[in-house]
């Protein structure tokens, strides 16, 4: 097979080598913030910043740019990485810049291909400008401050439109998801120093005296309740999926394996029962409906799990975690029992849910858009709830239609492709994981809506951006397998004059 079929790049090496220097940037990252004054962590953003813009290597910078947000073994984190955009307003996020620059990239690239979901993306676009009109004219405080607010709740959503154009390639999404699993498996590595050591690594190093609520001892009754890499660990559970239902060669099994193991293992640990169904629920549908599991897919999923979990069982502290999360699964019997706090430690049925709804129902078409109401009533924890005092049953149906729509193009994709193509089960990835994934924004925290944090916002336009480079390659009849030169490398690949879906 020519070396630009395999799923890494014709020369491997040149993968690794990037790999160290995406975590030499990251340690010239962690100096910057940790050790250094902020002009010098300033400049230092600000080069990066500048070097991003006249970079073609979309995938090393997206990454790096979504752990500054994200965090990387503990270090960063939301509103830890920011600049001082104008005098008098809050600073604005370094990885906001990112996708603001992101954007500009986009206009200037000659789109590869026009995601199929596109019109349907204008509309939302249309009805998020009306929210921000509306919150205009309901009541939105005049300070700067303020509305500056509203535009950082919604600049993420911008990635939506750039990540389509800037990753045409596929070889673009698996460099993105090496550095992603890199960051992932770190992620697993600083839950575990915090559980082992009752603090997270930049403080057990010295590095940062800034204690969380997570840096305590724990005990069965008060488990851990921390997750480092909320949404790259999310979205790197689906690549694994992605990439082990697309039966490619050059990207490890074992690899994929790894992943989900370890993010099984992160969400467990976590004791946070929203997430471990979410991912007990997509790996188990996973392994049922497309990976339909052989005697030796068992074995080598069972041998990494085993291990992990008998290296993880050897701490008592590991233990103990283990006991104290079993103790808040178990609360979810109350459940079933009509209970719906869940014996008091759910409020989100009993007093957050009729709270939100309360003042959807003084505005229950269009709700109260980005206005002072709806900051000052808005609630996280209970995803539908929240967006429709947002937008309103119109803003929730548009929204849901848009996903509907997505995942209905997919579905018919791979019915129509034949027993053979690559893409057939991987295309089903996105209907199981998503279904998860809605699960999740209905039972423990908001995943989706007409704002978002910079790390939800480029997880999700990774996600539907794959799908719809998925659904233009899958039609075009191009796959892993067809006859390609090593010079085609770096091409995008265009759809032939009829695709073969419609013959």
């Amino acid at each position: 097979m020519p070396a630009s079929c395999n799923l890494l790049p014709s020369n491997t090496s040149v993968l690794k080598i990037k790999i160290l220097y995406f975590a030499g940037l990251i340690s010239l990252a962690i100096g910057a913030v940790y050790f250094a004054t902020e002009m010098v962590a300033n400049v230092f953003f600000i080069f990066t910043l500048i070097a991003y813009f006249l970079s073609k290597d979309e995938p090393f910078w997206l990454a790096f740019f979504l752990a500054l947000h994200d965090g990387f073994f503990g270090f960063f984190g939301a509103f830890e990485t920011t600049l001082a955009a104008l005098p008098g307003l809050p600073a604005i996020e370094v990885t906001q810049l990112y996708i603001l620059l992101s954007v500009i990239k986009a206009r200037m690239a000659k789109p590869g291909y026009r995601p199929f979901y596109q019109t349907h993306l204008a509309i939302l676009g249309i009805y998020l400008a009306f929210l921000v009109l509306q919150g205009y004219i309901v009541g939105l405080a005049p300070a700067m401050n303020i509305r500056f607010r509203v535009l950082k709740d919604i600049v993420p959503l911008l990635a939506f439109y750039s990540i389509p154009r800037l990753f045409d390639t596929k070889k673009s999404y698996r460099e993105l998801f090496v550095y992603l699993f890199f960051i992932a498996l770190f992620a697993f590595a600083a839950q575990a120093m915090n559980i082992f050591f009752f603090q997270s690594p930049p403080v057990y190093f010295g590095i940062s005296n800034a204690l969380n609520e997570f840096d305590m001892e724990i005990t069965p009754d008060n488990p851990y309740r921390g997750f480092y890499n909320v949404d790259v660990v999310l979205i790197t559970l689906f690549g694994a999926f992605f990439f082990l239902a697309r039966k490619t060669k050059g990207f490890p099994s074992v690899l994929c394996y790894l992943i989900i193991a370890t993010n099984l293992l992160i969400a467990f640990l976590s004791a946070s029962r929203g997430w471990i169904l979410f991912f007990s629920l997509v790996t188990v549908s996973f392994f049922l409906f497309i990976e339909k599991l052989s005697p030796k897919k068992i074995l080598a999923f069972a041998a990494v799990s085993s291990v992990l979990l008998g290296l993880a069982l050897f701490q008592p502290a590991i233990q103990t975690q283990a006991e104290g999360t079993m103790k808040r699964l178990q609360t979810l019997k109350a459940l079933k029992q009509g209970d719906i706090t869940a014996g008091g430690t759910l409020l989100r049925l009993s007093v957050r849910g009729p709270r939100v709804m309360k003042q959807w129902k003084a505005s229950p078409l269009a709700g109260w858009g980005f206005s002072d109401h709806f900051y000052q009533y808005r609630d996280g924890h209970v995803g539908n709830q929240n967006i429709l005092m947002h937008s309103g049953l119109a803003g929730l149906l548009l929204l849901y239609s848009f996903f509907g729509y997505f995942l209905f193009k997919l579905g018919a994709l791979s019915f129509r492709l034949p027993p053979d193509h690559p893409d057939k089960k991987a295309a089903l990835v996105f209907l199981i994981f998503f279904a998860g994934w809605f699960f999740l924004h209905s039972t423990s925290g908001q995943q989706f809506g007409y704002f978002a944090l910079p790390t939800k916002g480029l997880t999700q336009s990774l996600f539907f951006s794959l799908g719809a480079y998925l659904y233009y390659s899958a039609r075009g009849g191009r796959t892993e397998n067809s006859t390609c030169t090593a010079n085609q490398t770096n091409e995008k690949e265009e759809l032939p004059e009829r695709p073969v879906l419609e013959n």
